[in-house]
Formats: structure tokens, C-alpha cells, sequence
């Protein structure tokens, strides 16, 4: 069988475990725990990279966020996973069109 959209493939493959990966982050949140990246290098206006003298913490708090992370620890590319549903609402309109038209 020809897959012609892999990323959802995979991620339909471990939608249960991404699903209690999530409510694993949503309980620690309701915790008072939090996910947060240490920076230890920022980006200035112009563009050019610096290392700062004291890194800190930048806390995750969007749920976006800690979706591409539980998407990456899968192996799976959230950007190609989003063309890919796209590639498929328009095959789907095609087809329906190709019935309808």
C-alpha cells in the first residue's frame, strides 16, 4: 500500500499515546509545573546572534508549543503533517467534484 501522507500516518499510529503525553503536561500544569527552555543565546534586531551572559528560563505556555514537542518526540514533522491535511481536504474536494460535477 502506497501511503501518500506519512506524517499522518504516523501520527495516527501513536494518537493514544499522544494523548496522555498531553494530559500528562495539562496535570503538571494544574500542578504548578511547567515545561521551560533555557536561552542561553538571543537574537537581536539585526538579526546577529549573542551569547547572553546570564541564561534563563523561557517557560513554554502555549499548547501549541508542547504539540510540536510530543509530535517531535514521535518522529513526526508537524509542518509536513499540516501540507499533508491540507493535500487531503483538496484530493477530497476533487473527488467529490469528480462524483458531483
Amino acid at each position: 500500500m502506497v501511503v501518500d501522507y506519512p506524517e499522518c500516518e504516523k501520527a495516527s499510529k501513536v494518537r493514544e499515546q499522544c494523548g496522555t503525553l498531553s494530559s500528562f503536561i495539562d496535570f503538571l500544569m494544574t500542578q504548578g509545573v511547567h515545561l521551560a527552555k533555557l536561552q542561553t543565546i538571543r537574537t537581536d534586531e539585526d538579526g546577529r546572534e549573542r551569547r547572553l551572559a546570564e541564561p534563563y528560563l523561557y517557560p513554554y505556555e502555549s499548547p501549541v508549543i508542547y504539540e510540536e514537542l510530543i509530535a517531535k518526540f514521535y518522529g513526526i514533522d508537524s509542518k509536513k503533517m499540516e501540507q499533508e491535511k491540507l493535500a487531503m481536504l483538496k484530493d477530497i474536494r476533487s473527488k467529490h467534484e469528480e462524483k458531483t460535477g
